[in-house]
């Protein structure tokens, strides 16, 4: 689950700048899955800027939302939203979020839809792959639209990348992003966060009246550690134009969710 995957195709590809975009109508259903393919809406900062520092962390507040699934297919099929810190070249990342994924059946009585809404974070040292995943153990249900503070930050004490949701770590890196044995490469390295659905027909979560919205953004400085607001160097990416919405207010402020024109 990279968005940073797709940033070296992005330096090609017509983007746009951190601006809003006219609201849709309500949403309509996800349809059958077709093929599989990672699709993004939402921001991430310009690798191609000129950096005042070079980034080695993500932060953003976070209203959970929720969002349809496709039909026809179980693995690799979910919708999701995250914070990231990913390098440039090599595909490796941090991320940590909220995720609703159909490898993840209901249990304790909960409705069967949403399917599995859990946190989650993901590590990789090596280009994408070597991953680590951590899933909450239990469906977070209760947390469909309540703010919560989602970050991923280098952490000198353990020399590792720490997911934290509000103040409790979830999980962290079994790799030092700096040390040579990873393939995270020279920075900058570059705040990302987004939606993302395994599969195109999947709902990005959020809909017109329950936007999934992030708020202080947030990225993490080399220099000294420290989490700065993240600056107006921030590109737009959204795979699905016809039918995801992506809305920017501020440099540090802006909501996704699925609508139709």
């Amino acid at each position: 689950m990279r968005f940073e995957r797709a940033v070296v195709a992005l330096a090609l590809a017509a983007v746009a700048t951190l601006a809003a975009i006219t609201s849709g109508t309500a949403a309509q259903a996800a349809g059958t899955c077709g093929a599989f393919g990672n699709r993004f809406a939402g921001y991430y900062h310009n690798p191609d800027s000129v950096p005042t520092y070079t980034f080695e962390g993500a932060s953003s507040y976070l209203v959970p939302q929720v969002g349809n699934l496709c039909s026809g297919k179980t693995a690799g099929n979910f919708t999701n939203a995250w914070v990231m810190i990913g390098s440039r070249v090599s595909g490796s990342y941090a991320q940590v979020g909220y995720i609703i994924s159909a490898d993840h059946t209901a249990s304790g009585g909960q409705p069967a839809t949403p399917v599995g809404l859990r946190w989650f974070a993901q590590f990789s040292s090596q280009g994408g792959n070597n991953l680590r995943t951590w899933y909450s153990a239990n469906a977070q249900y209760d947390q469909v639209g309540v703010r919560h503070a989602f970050r991923v930050l280098y952490t000198p004490a353990c020399a590792c990348l720490r997911a934290t949701i509000d103040t409790t770590n979830v999980a962290q890196s079994n790799f030092n992003p700096f040390s040579s044995s990873s393939l995270w490469g020279i920075g900058p390295w570059i705040p990302q966060f987004a939606g993302e659905v395994g599969y195109l027909n999947s709902d990005i979560t959020g809909s017109n009246a329950k936007r999934t919205r992030f708020t202080s953004l947030g990225a993490q400085r080399v220099a000294d550690d420290v989490l700065q607001p993240m600056t107006c160097t921030m590109l737009r990416k959204n795979d699905n134009t016809a039918r995801w919405k992506v809305e920017a207010s501020s440099c540090d402020d802006f909501d996704i969710w699925t609508g139709v024109l």
